[in-house]
């Protein structure tokens, strides 16, 4: 169990990022922060409405290095996208980043049973936070390259 709250700071040391590399992040969901916080250098931010729209840029063989996912999503939810992710590209599969309006144990207990990477409660400062923290991720993953 955390003791440091993973809701409003990156982990320490986890979110320097290489000037030379470009971290293509997918943001699933709608919320308007967080699309503008995908627009800083050094940041390829693609969007995706819902879920269906995630796994097609997934398959589209385009480099992912982070998700990062709206917990409520039109269709399903970022659990299930988190699950089918999962299942499409196995141990190639990014870290994933889930956010959510409030805090729900359940939900918390259960993304961390799952294997998902993060956890936020969105806030009006979060989104950048989580852009930092996706990009820590990124950093740390090694440049998978997948065949359509």
């Amino acid at each position: 169990v955390r003791t440091s709250s993973p809701f409003t700071t990156p982990l320490a040391g986890r979110n320097e990022i290489s000037k030379d590399r470009i971290m293509n992040i997918l943001y699933v969901g709608s919320n308007p922060e967080c699309h503008m916080a995908l627009k800083g250098q050094g940041i390829d931010g693609k969007l995706a409405a819902n879920g269906f729209e995630a796994m097609q840029q997934l398959e589209s063989n385009t480099r992912t290095d982070v998700i990062v996912s709206e917990l409520n999503l039109p269709g399903n939810d970022g659990l299930f996208l988190y699950d089918a992710v999962v299942e499409k590209l196995g141990k190639d599969a990014p870290p994933f980043i889930l956010l959510q309006e409030e805090f729900n144990p359940r939900i918390y207990r259960e993304a961390f049973r799952k294997g998902i990477s993060d956890y936020y409660v969105r806030s009006t400062t979060c989104c950048e936070q989580v852009i930092k923290r996706a990009m820590g991720l990124a950093e740390q993953r090694p440049d998978v390259s997948r065949s359509a």
